[in-house]
């Protein structure tokens, strides 16, 4: 079974897949993308389907490397659609983030179920 799993966000039309590897967190920097954990927007068109990937070194994995990755998630959709941080979406801007925590660790706690069961 491939350590991988997928999370929905904005009105489930747009996703985000996450990667766990099992390597030392020198492969990761060796690649430069990052020592622990990196993401990497891949969308065709930033409205709708997949929107990037988040790896992580799974001996690694931790909470803040977590809202560090969907932090460059949600800067990565805003820039797509060229949108700014006023003190008018401020709040809009913070729901959004909790939004993809949510289901971030919602499909995590799948995951986990699901490789749990597979032993």
């Amino acid at each position: 079974m491939y350590d991988s799993f997928r999370f929905f966000f904005n009105q489930n039309r747009q996703f985000c897949e996450v990667y766990f590897w099992d390597v030392h967190p020198d492969t990761f920097d060796n690649w430069k993308a990052g020592r622990w954990a990196y993401f990497v927007a891949t969308y065709e068109n930033p409205r709708k389907g997949k929107f990037g990937e988040i790896h992580f070194v799974k001996k690694r994995f931790r909470h803040d490397t977590v809202a560090h990755e969907l932090d460059h998630l949600r800067c990565a959709w805003m820039f797509s659609k060229w949108i700014l941080v006023t003190p008018k979406n401020e709040e809009w801007f913070c729901k959004f983030g909790d939004e993809l925590h949510r289901k971030f660790w919602r499909e995590y706690g799948k995951h986990q179920k699901r490789i749990g069961d597979a032993k």
